[in-house]
């Protein structure tokens, strides 16, 4: 990875990678939409603006990192919900008549 004067990086795809933690599709699809101000110079490097990166890195992940612990809460809730449940149902007594 080549930092230049301008604030941008020439960085190798599998660097990005590497380093954000970005596949490719995501990082074509970002720099296609306008996101991340990129010029694409050859198939396997980008010069690309390394704060922009940065920033939609932090931004997806951190979002998505939340979404999944969200998840896994809540289906461990609905777990541990049904265990009490269970194990109350079988403690009861049957009513005798």
């Amino acid at each position: 990875m080549l930092k230049t004067d301008d604030g941008r990086v020439w960085i190798s795809l599998k660097e990005a990678q590497k380093e954000f933690g970005v596949t490719y599709a995501t990082l074509h699809r970002l720099c296609r939409s306008g996101s991340i101000d990129s010029m694409r110079v050859h198939e396997r490097a980008l010069l690309i603006d390394y704060n922009q990166l940065k920033f939609w890195h932090e931004r997806f992940y951190r979002k998505s990192a939340a979404e999944r612990m969200r998840q896994i809460w809540q289906e461990r809730r609905d777990e541990l919900i049904a265990k009490v449940r269970a194990g109350r149902a079988k403690k009861k007594k049957p009513k005798r008549s």
